[in-house]
C-alpha cells in the first residue's frame, strides 16, 4: 500500500507497480521507486497511520484536533488487537497469553533466516499436532535444530488451550490459505 491507493474505507486500491511476498522478507518493496522502503511489508501499518493522519489534517477545519487524535488513537489500538487476533488464529491459539508475541517474533526469525514461503509455512503449520513432536513444517528448514526448539515452545503454548488438533486445524486452515496467488 502507497499513500495514494488507500481508500476512505480502509481498503487498498493500486495498478501497480505490485508484488507478491513469496518468502518472508520484513524489508520487501515491491515498489522500485521506493529506495529508502518507506512501502515496505513491515512498514504497512505506519504507512496507514500516517494516511489517516494526513486525512485527519484536512478535516481538521470540520473536526476538533481533539477528536481526531482520539480517532487516531483508536485505530493505532484497533489495528494490534485485530492483528494479533489474526496472527493468533494463524497460530491456532484460542486465548491470548503474554509470551504470544515472542513466540510469533521466533517463527518470523527462522522464516527471515531460512527464507521460508510465508503461506507455505502457516499451512502447513496447521498440520501440526500437539502431541507430536515432529511437524509436517520441520522439513521446511535446513537448521532443524532451531525448528525443534521453536516446535517445542509451540506445543508447550498449545497445551496451555487445551483445544483438540480437529478445532485448532480448522481454524488454522480457514485463515491460512492453501494456495498464495502469484
Amino acid at each position: 500500500m502507497n499513500t495514494d491507493n488507500m481508500s476512505i474505507l480502509g481498503l487498498t486500491i493500486d495498478y501497480g507497480p505490485y508484488g507478491f511476498l513469496d518468502d518472508f522478507q520484513p524489508d520487501f518493496i515491491c515498489n522500485h521507486s521506493d529506495y529508502q522502503g518507506r512501502y515496505s511489508f513491515e512498514n504497512q501499518p505506519a504507512v496507514g497511520l500516517w494516511n489517516l493522519q494526513r486525512l485527519a489534517q484536512s478535516l481538521s477545519p470540520f473536526i476538533s484536533a481533539e477528536a481526531l487524535n482520539v480517532a487516531l488513537d483508536e485505530y493505532q489500538h484497533a489495528l494490534l488487537t485485530a492483528y494479533g487476533q489474526r496472527m493468533r488464529d494463524k497460530l491456532g491459539l484460542f486465548s491470548q497469553q503474554k509470551g504470544d508475541n515472542d513466540l510469533l517474533d521466533g517463527l518470523f526469525a527462522l522464516m527471515i533466516r531460512e527464507k521460508s514461503d510465508y503461506t507455505r509455512t502457516f499451512r502447513l503449520l496447521s498440520h501440526s499436532e500437539q502431541l507430536s513432536a515432529v511437524s509436517p513444517l520441520r522439513d521446511e528448514f535446513i537448521d532443524r535444530a532451531a525448528f525443534d526448539s521453536w516446535f517445542a515452545g509451540y506445543r508447550a503454548r498449545l497445551r496451555d488451550e487445551q483445544v483438540d488438533d480437529a478445532q485448532r486445524q480448522q481454524r488454522m486452515q480457514g485463515v491460512n490459505p492453501a494456495l498464495g496467488v502469484t
